[in-house]
């Protein structure tokens, strides 16, 4: 069996549309030979759907990926948490909303990961390619 190269993670909410991050990530990852990781941390921001997030479980694992999910009470801290553990060579997120947003904390965090903040339109022209060595 070829062992991968690093890891691709992906960001979602429970919301049913994140399946374009998972999507998004599975690209990059096949074009990067990365393991998919997706991550939804719960800070009881978001309602509850636990349909939704089985839906983005099971996509995941249709894509080859692994999701888990983490609770907890700061949410950025445990991103950057799985961050510093997992070294991700590719980090998917949503697009960052207002000018606090946890995505550019993360991005001015972690310079040494590529960062893909995608918003719903983007998704359909985004054109990913291997990065270069």
């Amino acid at each position: 069996m070829n062992k991968k190269k690093g890891v691709t993670m992906v960001f979602v909410t429970n919301q049913r549309r994140c399946v374009r991050l998972i999507e998004l990530g599975a690209k990059i990852a096949r074009q990067s030979d990365t393991t998919l990781t997706v991550l939804h941390v719960d800070g009881g921001n978001w309602p509850a759907d636990p349909e939704g997030l089985q839906y983005l479980f099971d996509h995941t694992a249709d894509q080859g990926g692994e999701m888990r999910i983490i609770y907890a009470e700061h949410p950025l801290e445990e991103m950057e948490k799985a961050i510093e553990e997992e070294k991700p060579n590719h980090v998917v997120t949503g697009a960052p909303v207002g000018p606090q947003s946890i995505v550019y904390r993360l991005q001015e965090k972690f310079t040494d990961c590529v960062f893909y903040s995608i918003s719903p339109e983007e998704i359909e022209q985004a054109q990913i390619s291997s990065p270069q060595a």
